[in-house]
């Protein structure tokens, strides 16, 4: 027989959790495109390395395509022995979702600022329980 638990929470506990989670959400925000930049610029550098390590010979040709239709563009595929080429660059994480996020905890916030009671059962913020 399972029983259901309920916890009942301070809302300025609550307030401060959501507070704190906004915050870094939307710091999140406005270091992505700082962190894209540094990571195409990474990117950029690391396909020069590949370039080079491929000029000096160290692949081998697995496949060589022309595209006639693409103004005569050929393709030539290499494969490397392991631990030939450098680390490739890993991007950001996306922080698409956070804006929905922080409206999300916005709503939250405006409803537990305007209640009278010091607690609050989490299972009526069971949406908002992950941002925590």
């Amino acid at each position: 027989m399972t029983r259901a638990v309920t916890v009942k929470v301070k809302v300025a506990d609550l307030v401060s959790a959501l507070e704190t989670t906004k915050k870094r959400l939307q710091s999140e925000i406005d270091a992505y495109d700082s962190l894209k930049a540094k990571h195409e610029k990474a990117t950029k550098a690391w396909e020069a390395q590949v370039a080079k390590i491929a000029s000096q010979g160290k692949g081998t040709v697995t496949e060589v395509r022309k595209y006639s239709w693409m103004n005569g563009e050929v393709r030539v595929e290499l494969k490397f022995p392991a631990g030939t080429l450098p680390e490739q660059p890993t991007a950001p994480e996306s922080v698409v979702a956070h804006d929905s996020s922080i409206q999300t905890i916005d709503n939250a916030l405006k409803l537990l600022k305007m209640t009278t009671q010091e607690e609050v059962s989490t299972t009526a913020y069971k949406d908002i329980i992950d941002f925590i």
